[in-house]
């Protein structure tokens, strides 16, 4: 890794978690406040780096210009389009026309493509055993047709609402999508994709909502800790929710698990969200096919069960997306995703971090300060949920060319 590069990573990082700025030091500016008024009162210690961070960011469209290629592309800018840039009395309009050819590219696509499937965890073909056999199943379909939604530039919370044309197939070659048939009927976007039931099959479903909770909405469970602080031995139960309201000892002394339990570990505070979420993932089976009446996920004890609603919630417990918000169809969780915030800012804050070379938001715990994610998820609803025009001011940003 060259100078260059590792001081833009260490750059990029910084400013990554700061609002966008049009204004602010130039690559002239020695410090903030030239007189030394409001400088002279900090500890050297923070002045000096103060200053540091001032001196070390500047405009450097040739380097902007290279990592946009790379992400937008695939490939590094092209002898031409340097020199252009180069030689432009106008270096911000050129910019940003090169910027606009890269995303009209074919190779666009494809490099939107490999985001999702990175993000998804999901590609290729997964093998699944069955008694009749080994099936093959699909993992292209869910990050293709996140691709789809920004390469036609619809609304994307289809993603998660879509009801028709939510299984596409991308050809690189012609850089063309063609709808296809999904293999499970009643449609939701990619909540009922195949693939992603398939890869994420485990006991009482929780995986599904576990990849959910993180790829969609940015964060790990616990979900909701908004709740009244109760003590117990093992710990501080906050969720909203009633510790009753998921199966355990105090409901039923036979329940096969035991998620009330507060002696070392206080389960609930995830399961109280989980457990709401994930009978509606139950009826999808090892190879991801759905099967109506019939839930197709074990409960992990002895024998391995066929798992019962009773044990993730007590009888006429309503299943729902959140505290408050009963959803007791696909459908209905689908919307309430798109309507969650946390939706908004985690598409946002992870095609930022993707443009920024940042960590994931989740691993990593990658975030961006409040007050910026607001700046990002106010364009995200300027354009309608378009995250192509979303994605195309990232890479004009005033933070990406700054270094």
């Amino acid at each position: 890794m060259t100078v260059s590069s590792i001081k833009k990573t260490i750059v990029l990082g910084l400013f990554a978690v700061l609002p966008a700025c049009s204004g602010g030091a130039t690559s002239t500016d020695t410090s903030a406040d030239p007189t030394g008024g409001f400088r002279a009162t900090l500890p050297p210690s923070v002045a000096d780096s103060d200053k540091l961070a001032l001196q070390d960011t500047k405009i450097d469209y040739m380097l902007a210009l290279r990592s946009a290629a790379l992400k937008l592309t695939g490939n590094y800018p092209t002898l031409a389009e340097i020199k252009q840039l180069q030689t432009a009395s106008d270096q911000t309009a050129v910019y940003s026309q090169i910027i606009d050819n890269y995303i009209n590219r074919p190779t666009f696509n494809q490099q939107i493509l490999q985001f999702w499937r990175d993000t998804f965890k999901m590609g290729g073909m997964l093998p699944v055993s069955t008694p009749s056999g080994m099936v093959n199943v699909n993992l292209e379909v869910a990050p293709t047709y996140a691709t789809y939604l920004i390469a036609k530039g619809e609304n994307f919370t289809k993603l998660v609402t879509g009801t028709t044309g939510t299984c596409q197939t991308y050809n690189p070659a012609t850089d063309t999508f063609a709808q296809t048939t999904c293999a499970n009927t009643n449609a939701v976007g990619i909540l009922t994709d195949q693939g992603v039931q398939a890869q994420f099959f485990s006991a009482l479903a929780f995986r599904r909502v576990r990849w959910f909770q993180e790829a969609l909405l940015c964060s790990r469970f616990p979900a909701e800790t908004n709740g009244t602080k109760v003590q117990y031995a093992g710990g501080v139960y906050n969720a909203p929710w009633d510790i009753k309201s998921v199966s355990g000892a105090m409901n039923d002394p036979k329940a096969l698990v035991d998620f009330q339990d507060t002696s070392s570990l206080i389960c609930a505070n995830c399961h109280s969200t989980m457990n709401h979420q994930a009978p509606l993932f139950a009826n999808f089976g090892a190879t991801g096919m759905f099967v109506a009446g019939t839930i197709q996920v074990q409960t992990p004890v002895a024998g391995n069960p066929t798992s019962k609603l009773v044990d993730w919630i007590p009888v006429n417990e309503p299943l729902s997306y959140r505290f408050g918000k009963p959803t007791s169809t696909l459908k209905d969780f689908g919307d309430a995703m798109a309507a969650d915030p946390a939706f908004k800012s985690c598409m946002a804050t992870r095609l930022w971090n993707w443009a920024m070379s940042r960590g994931d938001v989740v691993v990593d715990q990658a975030t961006l300060t409040p007050d910026f994610e607001a700046q990002l998820t106010q364009q995200i609803d300027a354009n309608n949920w378009n995250l192509k025009e979303y994605i195309r001011a990232v890479f004009k940003n005033p933070s990406f060319i700054r270094y």
